[in-house]
């Protein structure tokens, strides 16, 4: 731990026939873990003397999972989608889990439901929730007409005190903002998004940065009063 104490316990995966690799790691006020990375093969993410076996869907690529457990390191879920990483994770004050990343086609569903998102270019970034329980919750995608990102720096999902989501990355080509059934679209030829959302409703598009300069310039569309922070791709 932090101050030097030893951990109360460790966790191991059984990679059977293939491997895996935790990539990030969210926990919540009471303890449980949200666990996310890549894997291929078959693996059982029971770290007790259960058994979860999963197995990769993605060909000869990796795909990505989310594994959650429980505040003594028990196994509670875990689900697998046929994405090759996820790149951001976080949890809200009641166990829901935010998973960012970029795809081309993607069923967000991981149970036995079906929501599918195709890409309007080359990829596009997906924001998907899941509730404590592993269960599809809803899902969106930002996305021009080349390829875009989610944020692959630490805090591409950030969910406030109130349960709002920010969610930032990047988008080229003309691009629509709004997942309801509005629209709020803008042509760029490569800027930063900030988005936030409401726990039930889109609240709409933070900030825009058209010219790419990580300042919020006369004219750039957003909602006033609210400070976001920009990362180069170095992570400054």
């Amino acid at each position: 731990t932090l101050d030097g104490t030893l951990l109360p316990y460790t966790t191991l995966f059984r990679s059977g026939s293939g491997a895996v690799t935790a990539q990030l790691l969210a926990v919540d006020p009471a303890g449980a873990m949200t666990v996310a990375g890549t894997f291929y093969g078959s693996v059982d993410f029971d770290p007790g003397d259960g058994s979860y076996l999963l197995q990769s869907q993605n060909g000869a690529n990796d795909d990505a999972f989310v594994l959650r457990l429980d505040a003594s390191g028990q196994f509670i879920w875990a689900d697998r989608f046929t994405v090759r990483t996820i790149q951001s994770l976080a949890l809200d004050n009641a166990g829901n889990a935010y998973l960012a990343g970029v795809f081309t086609l993607l069923d967000a569903d991981p149970g036995d439901g079906i929501h599918r998102l195709r890409s309007v270019g080359g990829s596009d970034a997906y924001l998907v929730k899941l509730d404590p329980a592993g269960r599809f919750v809803w899902a969106g995608q930002v996305g021009g007409a080349w390829a875009d990102t989610s944020s692959d720096v630490p805090g591409g999902i950030v969910v406030a005190p109130n349960d709002n989501v920010f969610f930032v990355g990047g988008t080229t080509g003309t691009t629509d903002y709004d997942w309801s059934d509005g629209s709020y679209r803008l042509a760029t030829s490569g800027s930063g998004f900030l988005l936030q959302l409401h726990q039930h409703a889109l609240a709409g598009t933070v900030w825009n940065d058209l010219n790419s300069d990580g300042i919020r310039d006369d004219g750039e569309p957003g909602i006033d009063d609210v400070t976001g922070r920009v990362y180069q791709d170095n992570g400054d």
